[in-house]
């Protein structure tokens, strides 16, 4: 786990700026060397793995299978303009819409830019999806822009923040 994620606080100082921790005036801060999985080594981060890890998160959204959709988030979601939710708001949120529209289909543009900021222990990654949606009586079309913040901190990498600006109808 990036240092970041568990103690954000003290890692945005300079190592030599930490303050002592409350308690005993004899304590001194433990700071240990932590590697950064989204460093230029990690073998997430290529965008062949940026785009695999996109389509398959738009096939999963393709589906009718809520489970399958839900693993890519996190437990703790900044969810489109809700703010931050609980992980089980996303999965009422996608039922309710599930319901609505049944039938769905997406599809990538040709561009996926993706950017790490290994202090945080992110990636977002920025990409234009072209969608159809049918309810069976009506049919929906256009396009638009997606931004996720993908915490990779950890070995199996999930969505902590989406955010969509619908670009053409």
């Amino acid at each position: 786990i990036a240092p970041a994620v568990v103690v954000p606080d003290r890692v945005a100082r300079r190592r030599g700026d930490l303050s002592r921790p409350r308690g005993r005036p004899s304590e001194s801060p433990v700071v240990q060397s932590v590697p950064q999985p989204t460093g230029a080594n990690s073998p997430f981060v290529t965008p062949e793995n940026m785009t695999a890890f996109v389509r398959e998160y738009l096939a999963a959204v393709s589906s009718n299978d809520v489970k399958r959709e839900l693993k890519f988030y996190a437990d703790k979601v900044n969810y489109y303009d809700n703010g931050i939710v609980d992980r089980r708001i996303v999965e009422q949120t996608l039922r309710r819409y599930h319901g609505r529209w049944p039938t769905r289909r997406y599809k990538t543009g040709p561009a996926i830019h993706y950017s790490r900021n290994a202090a945080r222990g992110e990636i977002t990654i920025i990409f234009r999806v072209m969608f159809t949606l049918k309810d069976g009586r009506q049919t929906v079309a256009g396009q638009t822009e997606n931004r996720f913040k993908i915490s990779a901190a950890t070995v199996d990498p999930r969505i902590s923040s989406i955010e969509e600006k619908r670009i053409r109808r």
